[in-house]
């Protein structure tokens, strides 16, 4: 189904300053994150997020702090106590 919506694939790799290149002379009105890992770790899924945000440009999936505040098992469950909501014992 063609709604003349035209996509481009950027490919993620930690040559950031190449991917912010095309994000800001490409400007998608949305940009479908689906990076999971850089460099084979889950611990740098947050920096595309990061920079997508930078440029101001809108992103489906969870905020780069959302992701690095969840990726931080013992923070997030000192974030829940702390706005009192229960949580299972370590």
């Amino acid at each position: 189904l063609d709604l003349g919506h035209q996509i481009d694939v950027f490919p993620c790799t930690l040559d950031l300053e190449r991917l912010a290149g095309r994000l800001n002379g490409r400007r998608p009105d949305v940009v479908f994150n689906l990076v999971e890992s850089l460099a084979g770790t889950d611990s740098l899924q947050c920096v595309v997020p990061l920079l997508v945000e930078s440029r101001g440009l809108r992103m489906t999936g969870s905020s780069a702090a959302a992701i690095l505040n969840s990726g931080r098992k013992g923070f997030a469950k000192q974030l829940l106590c702390a706005a009192g909501l229960a949580t299972p014992p370590w």
